[in-house]
């Protein structure tokens, strides 16, 4: 049980809503297309479709020691970003919670993902 405790504390889990626009569908597919993605799901009505995907990052250097794993849900419909999950090892990583949400960000826009601002 001990193993369990200490494997499961450490970790922090970011949720961020960020309703930003998507700039271009075809570059966020692109974007995707560069990740090994672990799992999707899509639930669609008359308002919207939304698609959830989920991916482990894989540059340490970049994201401050451990990797995140990412879990982003858009619409597919309006073109936006809704919302954001990051959960990282707090044992592994210098990040905050301030510098993981600026990374994404840093990197949505880089990749011309996100209207900037």
């Amino acid at each position: 049980m001990k193993n369990l405790e200490s494997a499961a504390s450490g970790a922090l889990i970011l949720r961020a809503t960020l309703n930003m626009k998507i700039k271009n569908e075809d570059g966020l597919l692109a974007y995707l297309s560069t990740k090994i993605i672990e799992s999707t799901d899509s639930v669609a009505d008359a308002q919207s479709s939304n698609k959830k995907v989920v991916w482990t990052e894989d540059d340490r250097e970049k994201w401050l020691g451990a990797v995140p794993k990412v879990e982003l849900v858009y619409d597919d419909r309006y073109l936006f970003v809704l919302n954001v999950t990051l959960t990282v090892d707090t044992k592994a990583s210098n990040a905050t919670e301030d510098d993981l949400l600026n990374i994404l960000l840093q990197v949505c826009v880089a990749n011309v993902l996100l209207m900037c601002c």
